[in-house]
């Protein structure tokens, strides 16, 4: 009881803030920055994707492969674009974290993957623009 009414005097006070309200604003930042490094990699544009990367950029892959920065001249091929879904972010200072499952058609060195996956992309906003610095995709690729 006494957690309520203080949690009730802070909130009229306007010394907190409904954390739902911070956490769908901080979804819908990152689903923007996600569609950002989407479009650049569905341009095919080595020098759009290199733009939106990280000097640090990693990418990992759920077969063991990755790239670093160089992951601008290996652009896999798309058959269908992106449906995000299920975006969770977590920011800190000049970090972003955002845990997100996709729908997407992709083949990747000539082997088709999976349709959905769960995915987790790391921004570093750099020059007051959101920039990747981390990419796991965890879909599986045919064999």
């Amino acid at each position: 009881m006494i957690r309520r009414l203080a949690l009730a005097t802070l909130l009229l006070l306007g010394l907190g803030s409904p954390a739902g309200a911070d956490q769908a604003a901080l979804d819908a930042e990152a689903r923007a920055a996600l569609q950002a490094f989407f479009d650049a990699t569905y341009s095919q544009d080595p020098a759009r994707v290199a733009a939106i990367l990280a000097p640090e950029f990693q990418l990992a892959r759920s077969d063991g492969t990755g790239h670093g920065i160089d992951y601008a001249q290996h652009l896999p091929t798309f058959t269908k674009a992106a449906e995000i879904s299920d975006v969770l972010a977590t920011e800190a200072g000049d970090s972003l974290v955002v845990r997100y499952r996709v729908k997407i058609g992709v083949v990747i060195d000539g082997k088709m993957a999976e349709a959905v996956s769960p995915r987790l992309t790391v921004f570093r906003r750099i020059d007051g623009t959101w920039k990747v610095v981390a990419h796991a995709n965890f879909a599986r690729l045919e064999q």
